[in-house]
């Protein structure tokens, strides 16, 4: 077997030092990606439960009640509150449970994340939105 020229390994040395740190970066980016990926959708839940919400809330104000299903908010009360109810990320229907066990005394609102299931670690609930700020319409 012949032996490979000091040319031949100085040409393999920099082709390697070249391109292993275009693989390192690319590869990263490529890592980020994907977990951004996976905590978006997680984002995403959180846009719609918060609309739904603030129907709720708009309900709230008008009915002196929170709705009993969340189709209440299309077709109940004195005026429609959403054109139609989304689904989640996963195209799930969003959980809602009124009164409350996470929101005492009123609405809970989530969706069961891609898992599907009911109370794992992935679901997205209103009670995560925050506190209300004092004098807005219904506390959550």
């Amino acid at each position: 077997m012949k032996m490979p020229t000091k040319q031949t390994l100085w040409k393999m040395l920099w082709a390697c030092s070249v391109f292993l740190p275009f693989l390192a970066v690319f590869g990263s980016i490529a890592i980020l990606d994907m977990l951004a990926m996976l905590h978006s959708s997680d984002e995403e839940a959180r846009v719609p439960v918060g609309n739904l919400q603030q129907a709720c809330d708009l309900y709230h104000l008008d009915n002196k009640k929170f709705p009993a299903s969340l189709h209440d908010l299309v077709s109940g009360g004195s005026k429609p509150y959403m054109s139609s109810i989304p689904k989640d990320p996963w195209g799930n229907d969003f959980g809602f449970r009124n009164p409350g066990t996470q929101n005492k005394g009123f609405v809970d609102i989530w969706s069961n994340g891609e898992d599907g299931q009911e109370s794992t670690a992935d679901d997205v609930g209103n009670w995560e939105l925050g506190e209300p700020e004092p004098g807005n319409a219904a506390p959550r």
